[in-house]
């Protein structure tokens, strides 16, 4: 194991070189409000006295910024969309700002925020080039709840949600007890299942993937199995972008939970499949859509198969990159979408900015547009 006085020097000398990118942002710019002189001060006292920097809980911004692979014109370039998407009429700035000061344990809110920025950036991007179409941010909807992006063209608009699922709480707490025990052995390594799970530990499992997708994806439809309390339009495509944006934990990207998700929630309802009845003990979960309203919801389950109906697809993003697209071809007369659409809108999202590297395989040369 490296000498900690080395892993030190180390992150000091990589707090230098991003505080000095840091230092050519505009001074007004939301990144600066966060990454202050003072701040990045006391993140060097943190470092100087933390005793296990491999495995302490970093603010996320910094690190990011600290990144060799993210240059100062992508730093710059980030600054500038988030300050695009605040200053936006339609947006609610804290909420277009909050991410960035996320602190170490909360990595869930970073990711979202950086998943949402991501795609906001994209569809501002498409818009500001296109005279026929408009964008807007944060819509109120009669729910109550709001929406993250509308995109419009003509009289045809078009309702986008975005949301990321994470590792579980059953992941977390796994990986923390992974790393308690690794810091008197190193050589220990994490494999699911394995020595850090409990009894009752329902991953890693496909099919505990499959509800997990179906809980994210209700959240937006539906809220405590009240179906008025939606995210989605009554007259207008509804998609969800979900980006699988797991740290450690299930490879939820590639889950075929996903698949089986997805493939249920677009089939007309109820079907063969979830009407079945699993045999007692048996080693294959039900993992059909009204099996999983009938163990959460069970008072509405019926009436909850109708609203996957409204959402007319979905775009699926490994973190920050688009996947691909699947067409909801049962859903409401109001919300179809055709192929060409489809292809229009998975083409707004393809292109990235350029400050969403995550490593350094993935580095492409950005131009410096801030």
């Amino acid at each position: 194991m490296v000498a900690n006085n080395e892993v030190q020097q180390s992150a000091l000398a990589r707090i230098d070189a991003a505080h000095a990118a840091i230092r050519t942002l505009a001074s007004d710019g939301p990144v600066r409000a966060v990454l202050t002189d003072a701040y990045v001060d006391e993140c060097r006292a943190w470092v100087r006295n933390e005793g296990d920097l491999e495995n302490a809980l970093w603010p996320p911004l910094l690190p990011y910024a600290m990144m060799p692979w993210h240059s100062p014109q992508q730093l710059r370039l980030l600054d500038a969309d988030v300050r695009s998407i605040r200053d936006h009429p339609t947006s609610d700035p804290m909420t277009a700002v909050r991410w960035l000061a996320a602190k170490g344990a909360d990595g869930r809110l970073w990711r979202g925020g950086l998943f949402e920025t991501s795609v906001k950036a994209r569809a501002l991007a498409f818009a500001t080039t296109r005279e026929d179409w408009t964008v807007a941010f944060d819509v109120p909807l009669p729910s109550g709840r709001n929406v993250d992006i509308v995109l419009t063209s003509g009289d045809r608009s078009y309702f986008l949600e975005c949301t990321v699922i994470t590792e579980s709480d059953e992941d977390q707490e796994v990986h923390a007890a992974w790393t308690k025990a690794r810091k008197k052995d190193p050589r220990l390594l994490l494999a699911r299942p394995g020595p850090f799970d409990t009894p009752t530990s329902k991953g890693a499992s496909a099919y505990y993937d499959a509800n997990r997708f179906y809980i994210k994806i209700f959240d937006k439809l539906q809220k405590d199995g009240d179906r008025s309390r939606t995210q989605t339009s009554d007259d207008y495509p509804n998609l969800l972008l979900l980006s699988c944006f797991p740290v450690f934990g299930s490879p939820l990207p590639f889950s075929p939970g996903l698949g089986w998700a997805l493939s249920e929630l677009f089939s007309r309802q109820p079907n063969m499949g979830s009407v079945k009845t699993m045999p007692p003990n048996s080693p294959v979960t039900d993992i059909s859509l009204l099996a999983f309203l009938r163990s959460v919801w069970p008072a509405t389950a019926l009436d909850l198969l109708e609203c996957p109906g409204r959402l007319s697809g979905v775009l699926t993003f490994n973190c920050l990159g688009l996947d691909g697209g699947r067409i909801n071809y049962n859903a409401n007369k109001a919300q179809q979408l055709t192929h060409l659409e489809m292809a229009c809108l998975e083409s707004i999202f393809m292109p990235i900015r350029g400050w969403e590297t995550l490593s350094p395989s993935l580095t492409t040369a950005s131009p410096d547009t801030a």
